[in-house]
């Protein structure tokens, strides 16, 4: 259910960026609406959508993002084994690597602790997402 609740999030940023960059304040078109989904990317996993809808919002890649907003080094600190390693990645292979493991493989023998890691997973990518979206629109 995190993994649902990123993609979303992400999607919704993207289409957020593009709505304001048209200066479309109420519901767009679904002419538009059809145009703004062909423009994000069908593949590439976390780790391509991430970098998409980061460089929409604030012109850098995600990882790029993540080094040097405050709020992220937090995020990031809070998770001992994400040192020293893409954010991106670490994400992939913590979060969406069990997702897949489960839908495509029935994995499902997890622990307690591992869900709650999950959970914070995407806590944590939810709340850098957020920031983006603040540091693009927030005086607005």
């Amino acid at each position: 259910m995190g993994t649902i609740a990123v993609e979303t999030y992400l999607v919704r940023l993207f289409l957020k960026t593009k709505r304001m960059e048209a200066k479309i304040y109420n519901r767009p078109t679904r002419d538009q609406e059809i145009a703004w989904e062909l423009l994000y990317p069908t593949t590439g996993g976390f780790p391509g959508h991430a970098d998409v809808v980061s460089k929409e919002t604030t012109g850098t890649t995600f990882d790029a993002f993540v080094v040097q907003n405050s709020v992220a080094i937090k995020v990031m600190d809070g998770f001992p084994n994400a040192k020293n390693i893409s954010a991106k990645k670490y994400f992939q292979d913590e979060l969406f690597y069990r997702r897949n493991r489960i839908v495509h493989w029935g994995d499902v023998n997890y622990k307690p602790e591992e869900a709650q890691l999950c959970l914070d997973l995407a806590i944590a990518i939810v709340t850098i997402l957020r920031e983006m979206d603040k540091s693009k629109y927030g005086s607005l």
